[in-house]
Parts: C-alpha cells; sequence; structure tokens
C-alpha cells in the first residue's frame, strides 16, 4: 500500500522530499490521504480559461477579433504568436486578443508585452506569497485539511475579484502621481487624426 500510495504522489509530479513530508503527515494522523488527494486536484483545477492552443490563420484572427494587414507577422515578432508548420501556436488567447485590444487603442505589440511581462512578475510574486499566507492560516486552524479545501473553493472567484479591485485602485493611484506631478506633460503628444 505504500509503495502504490507513493507511485501515486509520484505520477502526480511530487518531488521525493514533499513525497517524505506528505506521508510523515499520513503517518502521524495529521492528513487524511484521500482528502489530501482532494485538496490536490483542486490545486490542479484551472483558475481561467486560457489554456495554450494551435490555432489556424483564421482561428487566430478570430481570437483577435480584429484584421488587418500583417496582423499576423507583427503578432509573431512579438512572441504572441509563433508559426507551426501549418498553424499558429497561441499560448494565451486572451492575453493576444488583450494585445489587439490595446494596439487598437495606440500601444504598439512589443508595448502590450512587455506590459505582460511587468504584471507577471509582480502578480507572480504576489500569488506565491498570498498562496503561502493563506495555507498558513488554514494549516493553523482545527480542521486544516478541511479549511484548506474550503479555502480553496472559496479563494478562486473572491481572489480575482479581489486582484481586479485592488488593480484597478493601483493603477488610478499610479495615473493620478503621474498627472498630479506633471510628469504627463513630458509624454509625446500622439498627433491628431484630421477630420474628413
Amino acid at each position: 500500500d505504500r509503495l502504490k500510495l507513493i507511485a501515486k504522489l509520484q505520477d502526480r509530479g511530487l518531488r521525493i522530499d514533499a513525497i517524505r513530508e506528505v506521508t510523515a503527515r499520513i503517518d502521524k494522523g495529521e492528513l487524511d490521504v484521500n482528502e489530501w488527494l482532494g485538496i490536490e486536484a483542486e490545486l490542479k483545477t484551472p483558475w481561467v480559461d486560457d489554456a495554450p492552443r494551435a490555432a489556424t490563420e483564421e482561428e487566430v484572427y478570430e481570437i483577435a477579433g480584429a484584421r488587418r494587414p500583417a496582423l499576423l507577422g507583427d503578432l509573431t515578432r512579438a512572441g504572441v504568436i509563433a508559426r507551426k508548420g501549418n498553424v499558429f501556436w497561441v499560448q494565451s488567447p486572451a492575453l493576444l486578443k488583450a494585445a489587439v485590444r490595446l494596439e487598437a487603442a495606440g500601444v504598439d505589440l512589443e508595448a502590450a508585452v512587455g506590459a505582460h511581462e511587468i504584471l507577471k512578475k509582480h502578480l507572480s510574486r504576489a500569488a506565491d506569497g498570498l498562496a503561502l499566507y493563506f495555507f498558513k492560516h488554514a494549516k493553523e486552524g482545527a480542521g486544516a485539511g478541511e479549511d484548506a479545501a474550503k479555502m480553496l473553493e472559496a479563494l478562486r472567484p473572491v481572489g480575482i475579484e479581489a486582484a481586479r479591485v485592488v488593480f484597478a485602485r493601483e493603477m488610478e493611484r499610479a495615473l493620478r502621481g503621474i498627472v498630479e506631478s506633471g510628469k504627463l506633460a513630458s509624454f509625446p503628444a500622439r498627433p491628431r487624426r484630421k477630420k474628413e
């Protein structure tokens, strides 16, 4: 039974030191293996429906919600998509759509990709910190496994909404700061389009 459990944990991608910790907690009665496997399955549930996918040229245009000359080449050069034979690899359909929307508003694709990298860097650090923070508090509770399962169930929708609200407020603060500092005047103005 022990070897079957170890094999099952290895199949789920756990390293040997993590397996040692899990089995020690099971032996001490601190952890129920079925409860833990349920929590582990919940952890693997995606938070967003935005899986990488292969797409035809027409599907890329459909995802982007736009069609213009050289769009596919520009998206490829910016690293938003990659050509793989007769299809394109779209790492994130949602971010592809966002990049094209930003481009329509005057932000070039390279800047959109740069913005994604900034967000990813800071949100990755925030996610790591919050995950540890929440699990620490769930672990300190009386029914740690039960609390962790409840927390995970609630954390997905609440976490996404909280991130949206906190980010929006922080962007308001940052943009107000730029305006109030007078730095806005140093940004180059975009040429106005002539009315026809």
